[in-house]
C-alpha cells in the first residue's frame, strides 16, 4: 500500500461521518432500540383492579404490606374505606398471636412495619369492626416464615460430616467396592440418591423415611 492510499484511509477512519472512539455500538444500539415495536407506547398501570394483600419480609426487624382493594369488595362489606385496618398475626399450628396493627386509608396503598418475630411463620388480615366490636376480614395475604437472628453453630457442619454412605462412595470411587467400573458406578449412583433423599430439607424439616 502506498503512503499516499494509508493517509487517506487513515483521515477516512476520523471523518465524522464514519465510526470513531467516540461512537460505540452500545451507543448506536441505543439509539435504534428506543423505538418501540410497531409504535405502541405502553405503560405500569396505577392499579390493577383487582383485590390483593401481600406481605413480604425486608429484614430481621422490618416487613413490608402492599394491597389494593376495590370498591366492589368495600360495597360487598358495606364498609368504607376508613374503617380498615391491618393486623399482622404470627401463625402457631392453632393458636394466633397478634404482633402489630395499622389502618388502612386508601384504597390502594403500601406500609413498613418494624417488629420482630424470627422463625414464625406470619401473615396480614384485613377487615373492619363491626358494631359488636367483632373483626371482620376480608383479605389474608400470604404466610411468610421470617428469618431467624441467630446463627446457631454446630459440632459438625453438614456439608463436611462423613457418614456411612459417604465412605461406601469415596470407596467405590477408589475402585475398592466391586468387581467392575460399572459396579463401582452403580453403587455411587445409588448412594447420591440416598444421600438427596436423607439430606433434603423442606421447612427445615428432614422428610421421614417411608417404611
Amino acid at each position: 500500500m502506498r503512503d499516499n492510499d494509508q493517509e487517506y484511509l487513515s483521515n477516512e477512519s476520523l471523518g465524522s461521518d464514519s465510526f470513531s472512539s467516540n461512537t460505540h455500538n452500545t451507543e448506536l444500539l441505543a439509539k435504534e432500540g428506543t423505538g418501540v415495536p410497531g409504535g405502541l407506547e405502553f405503560e405500569i398501570p396505577h392499579r390493577y383492579n383487582m383485590d390483593m394483600l401481600v406481605f413480604l419480609p425486608v429484614n430481621l426487624e422490618t416487613s413490608f404490606v402492599y394491597w389494593e382493594v376495590t370498591r366492589a369488595l368495600l360495597e360487598q362489606y358495606h364498609v368504607g374505606i376508613d374503617r380498615l385496618r391491618s393486623k399482622i398475626v404470627a401463625v402457631d399450628g392453632e393458636s394466633e398471636t397478634e404482633l402489630s396493627e395499622f389502618q388502612v386509608s386508601t384504597e390502594l396503598g403500601k406500609f413498613y412495619l418494624h417488629f420482630k418475630a424470627p422463625m414464625q411463620h406470619v401473615l396480614v388480615r384485613m377487615g373492619y369492626y363491626d358494631d359488636s366490636g367483632r373483626f371482620v376480614v376480608i383479605l389474608i395475604s400470604n404466610l411468610f416464615r421470617l428469618p431467624n437472628d441467630r446463627i446457631e453453630f454446630t459440632e459438625d457442619e453438614v456439608w463436611m460430616s462423613i457418614d456411612e454412605n459417604t465412605r461406601e462412595i469415596i470407596k467405590a470411587s477408589m475402585g475398592k467396592e466391586g468387581s467392575s467400573a460399572l459396579s463401582s458406578r452403580t453403587l455411587i449412583e445409588e448412594k447420591i440418591t440416598e444421600l438427596s433423599r436423607l439430606r433434603g430439607y423442606s421447612s427445615g424439616d428432614l422428610p421421614k423415611r417411608s417404611e
